[in-house]
C-alpha cells in the first residue's frame, strides 16, 4: 500500500545566491546558471539575454528566477503525505525505497503540485511501473497535456496529445522500480520516455490532474525572445494582466495562488 509521495527537483541554479550576488555588484559567472552540456530548447549564450533583461526591466533576472523556485518550494513542502529530495541525493531515496512504498515524481523549479496529491494517487498499484496524468502547461498558450484517446475530469485552455510517453513532471514511478540507474535515466521526462519503451515498463493512465508545468518570461525556452525588448515587455505585460485572475475552479487554488503571485512580480518587472 502506497504511504507517501517523494518529490525529486531536478538540477536546478542557485537563483537566490545569484541573485544576492547580482544586487551586490558581483561579477557571476555563467557556468553557475548555464548547463554544462546542450540541452534542446536552451538558449546559446543565455548570459546575453540575462544581461538585456537586467538593463530593460525594473526587476533582475535572478530576482525573478529565485522568487517564482521559492513559491515552488513551497508549494512542494505543502503537499501532504510527501518526502521531497533534490536530484544529488538518488542515494537516499534508493535506500528509501528498500523500506517504503511510494510514488515518485520529478519536477523543476517552476512546477507545482496539488496539496492533495498524495489523496489522489494513494490507491496506485505499485506492481504497475509508470503513472501517467494529465497536465497544465501555463504559458502564451494555456494546455491540459491529455494522452490521445483518453479522458480528462478538467481542460484548462486547449486540449492537447502528449509529445512524448512523459510530459514534464505528470508521471510518477513506483517505488519498486527506483534503481539509481532508473533514476538517472528517467529524471528528464524525454529520456524517461525512451528509457520505459526500451525497457517495456507498465503504465497506468488517469484522468485527472495532479501537478502544472508554468512557461513564465524568465523561463529559459522563452527568453530569447528578448531581442525584441518592445514586444517582450508587452508579454510580460499579457502574462501578468492574464494570471492576476486566474479562470481555475476551488480545487485549483494550489495553482492559482503561485500565478497570482508570479503576474504581480511581472507586473513589477515590467515597470506597471
Amino acid at each position: 500500500m502506497l504511504q507517501k509521495v517523494v518529490l525529486v527537483r531536478r538540477q536546478s541554479p542557485d537563483w537566490a545566491g545569484l541573485a544576492r550576488d547580482y544586487r551586490a555588484g558581483r561579477t557571476i559567472d555563467p557556468r553557475r546558471f548555464a548547463p554544462g552540456r546542450e540541452i534542446v530548447g536552451f538558449p546559446q549564450h543565455v548570459e546575453r539575454l540575462i544581461d538585456t533583461w537586467n538593463e530593460r526591466f525594473s526587476v533582475d533576472y535572478f530576482s525573478c528566477r529565485a522568487q517564482i523556485a521559492e513559491l515552488s518550494a513551497r508549494n512542494v513542502a505543502a503537499v501532504a503525505e510527501s518526502t521531497s529530495f533534490s536530484f544529488d541525493e538518488r542515494a537516499v531515496i534508493v535506500d528509501l525505497a528498500a523500506r517504503t512504498d511510494f510514488l515518485l515524481f520529478f519536477h523543476d523549479d517552476d512546477d507545482f503540485f496539488s496539496g492533495d496529491l498524495f489523496e489522489r494517487v494513494r490507491g496506485a498499484p505499485l506492481e504497475v511501473d509508470t503513472h501517467v496524468f494529465a497536465l497544465i502547461r501555463v504559458h502564451s498558450e494555456l494546455l491540459t497535456f491529455v494522452r490521445d484517446g483518453c479522458d480528462a475530469d478538467f481542460i484548462w485552455g486547449r486540449r492537447k496529445g502528449f509529445d512524448f510517453r512523459f510530459q514534464s513532471n505528470n508521471y510518477g514511478l513506483s517505488s519498486r522500480i527506483c534503481s539509481e540507474e532508473t533514476l538517472r535515466a528517467m529524471t528528464d521526462h524525454v529520456e524517461a520516455s525512451r528509457y520505459a519503451d526500451e525497457r517495456g515498463m507498465s503504465e497506468r493512465i488517469y484522468p485527472f490532474i495532479v501537478s502544472a508545468t508554468v512557461k513564465t518570461p524568465c523561463s529559459a525556452s522563452v527568453l530569447p525572445g528578448i531581442a525584441n525588448p518592445k514586444k517582450f515587455r508587452k508579454e510580460i505585460i499579457a502574462f501578468a494582466e492574464r494570471f492576476a485572475q486566474p479562470a481555475l475552479p476551488p480545487a485549483y487554488a494550489w495553482l492559482r495562488a503561485p500565478l497570482q503571485t508570479m503576474a504581480e512580480l511581472f507586473r513589477t518587472a515590467a515597470g506597471k
